[in-house]
């Protein structure tokens, strides 16, 4: 068996880290480390990285094989830890700081890289990501506006209502009776 190390695009949830670990068992593959993005595995010699990436693409991911398209996807790991840590710690911290210090490389050359490739800034798609994060939130049901407001860590209810408005399309009022 050869021990291979994969890093997979669209891999970015603990449902993800489930679905490949399923490919692999399908395919015969032992896993030796699971992350967001990143599989090391021990692959028979009758199984072909054809087979791997067949596999893969069903599901909507893909092998990556250029480093430009690693760092993206490392960004984009980055950008959901950093939300579950200012989630967690109810601070907010400096998403360039936390990419640089996290990545090891000068954030205006990965900005460049993910905005070629992703159509949009790196705080663009934390935006993305962190109301992405507030919509669960509010389909949870759990917690009040100002309660999201403060666990996500926004300066105030009307910032998140504005950021919201622009960029879901409609109010947190108009989300929330959506749901009913």
């Amino acid at each position: 068996m050869e021990s291979v190390s994969l890093n997979i695009k669209n891999m970015v949830c603990p449902r993800c880290i489930f679905a490949v670990e399923n490919i692999m068992a399908e395919l015969g593959i032992q896993i030796k480390s699971i992350d967001l993005g990143h599989v090391i595995v021990l692959i028979p010699k009758t199984v072909h990285m054809d087979d791997i990436k067949s596999k893969l693409d069903q599901l909507g991911f893909e092998l990556i094989r250029e480093k430009n398209d690693l760092y993206v996807e490392n960004i984009k790991v980055l950008v959901i830890e950093y939300l579950k840590l200012i989630e967690e710690s109810n601070v907010i911290h400096v998403l360039s700081d936390f990419i640089t210090k996290s990545m090891g490389k000068n954030y205006n050359y990965l900005t460049k890289i993910f905005s070629q490739k992703c159509g949009l800034t790196i705080e663009q798609y934390f935006i993305k990501q962190r109301l992405q994060r507030v919509k669960e939130l509010l389909d949870q049901d759990e917690l009040n506006v100002t309660e999201i407001s403060y666990k996500l860590c926004y300066s105030s209810v009307n910032y998140l209502s504005t950021q919201f408005k622009k960029f879901v399309g409609v109010s947190i009022s108009e989300y929330k009776s959506d749901l009913n």
